[in-house]
Order: structure tokens, then sequence, then C-alpha cells
């Protein structure tokens, strides 16, 4: 039996971590580590999760690095317990608030969130990023990649878990063409607008392009697979420094 949350949504962590996909589950395990992996603190850092969901991956940091320099941005979704503590601000203005009491951030980390956003959105978030983050800091972002093989598992499981009332969103053309990396004007449709949209239609190399305009790549890597090429792999990971 599916769990689902006080809304009758499926919890995040039963969707990702704890998923009885045993193929989402070890690509969203194996994304926790490789995105620890990247992120290198000290007892100084000052640490904004733009988009932190329900506070996970900064309780897993703040277990090592004490939370009084941890914070979050998530204007969406409740913080688990175990994050309740910690800084987690649901309005940009207290973002800004929050650095004009103490200073910028040293890193801005962004995992799995700019994929739900329109370009349009991505280009604000990104802004949004650089005036809260020091000229020499770090910004280390993951996407998911949504053309390549693995597009073929993900799409069977969305449907499976939430095709009723999206049905315009997965049919056969669409995963077709992300299969190959093709856009239509279906998927140009479902890239548009303010909502919170699906990773229908998201191809990275479109955000990569963006990111370049404002930042140098300083680090690139795939996962679960960092040997293979995309078209094997879920999920890619950036780190960047500003221009």
């Amino acid at each position: 039996m599916v769990k689902l949350n006080e809304e009758g949504v499926m919890a995040y962590e039963d969707d990702t971590i704890n998923s009885k996909n045993l193929l989402a589950k070890f690509a969203h395990l194996t994304r926790g580590k490789v995105a620890l992996s990247y992120v290198h603190l000290h007892s100084e850092s000052k640490v904004l999760d733009f988009g932190c969901g329900d506070g996970d991956f900064l309780s897993n940091l703040s277990a090592d690095f004490g939370s009084s320099k941890l914070v979050g941005f998530e204007p969406y979704m409740e913080a688990k317990k175990e994050a309740s503590a910690l800084n987690i601000y649901r309005n940009w203005d207290e973002i800004t608030a929050y650095c004009d009491m103490n200073g910028l951030f040293d890193t801005v980390i962004c995992f799995e969130v700019m994929e739900h956003f329109s370009a349009e959105r991505q280009i604000e978030a990104i802004d949004k990023i650089l005036k809260v983050l020091k000229a020499d800091g770090n910004f280390i972002i993951s996407v998911p990649i949504e053309k390549g093989l693995p597009v073929i598992p993900k799409n069977l499981r969305r449907i499976a878990l939430h095709y009723k009332g999206n049905e315009e969103i997965y049919t056969l053309k669409n995963i077709a063409c992300s299969l190959f990396g093709i856009k239509n004007q279906s998927l140009d449709r479902l890239r548009k607008g303010e909502d919170f949209l699906s990773h229908m239609g998201f191809y990275f190399e479109d955000l990569e392009d963006l990111l370049r305009k404002k930042f140098t790549i300083t680090k690139c890597s795939y996962s679960p697979f960092p040997k293979l090429p995309y078209f094997f792999n879920s999920q890619v990971f950036y780190q960047l420094k500003p221009l």
C-alpha cells in the first residue's frame, strides 16, 4: 500500500530513497551520496539550500557542521520533523534579510529543483542566487536527465503513479521524443508557465546554456554511473563559480 501524507500525496521519501522500485531507490540513494561528495564545508561556511524540500539534505549536513549557518529556502513543501529546528524560510525576502544580517553565502546548493521551472523562472532563480552568493562562492546544482535510455523506466513508473489527470503529459509521442532529446509542440507547451512543471520536456543542456551565461562550470558529472555518458544516467551534477 502506498503511504500518503495528510494531503493525500505520496510522501517524498517514499517516492525516492524508500521507493519499492529498486531502480528508483538506487538512483536516488546514489544521487544523495554524490550530492554530499560535492559539498565541502568548514565550520564557518554559510550554506543556502535553494528549494530544500523537506529539509532532509540540510539535516544530513547539520549532523556534521551544526545548524547555525545552514539555511533553507522552500516555498512549497513542509519540513520533516528532523529538520524543524533548522532555518528554513518560505519567502525570499527572508533570505535577503538573512544576508543583510549575516553576509552572503559561501555555498548555494540546488538539487532537483530547476527542472520544475520554465526557462524564464530558471533565469529569475539564477539571478536571485547570484545576489546572495559570494563572488568566490560555489553554486552546486543537480537536475534530472530527461532524455536517453532512463526515460523509459522513469516514465513507465510515473504513468503507474501519476497518470490519472496527466494523460496529456505521458503520451507515447512525448516519451519517444524524450528518449532521443527531440522537441515538439506538446513538450514546448509543457515547459511554459508559472506553474510547478513536470519533468517531461526538460532537457538539461538548455539549463546548462543558461548557467554558462552567469557561471563557469568547474566540475560536472553524471549519476549513478559517472563513467558512462548521459544517455545511461538519470542525474547530472554541476559545480559552478560566478563569472
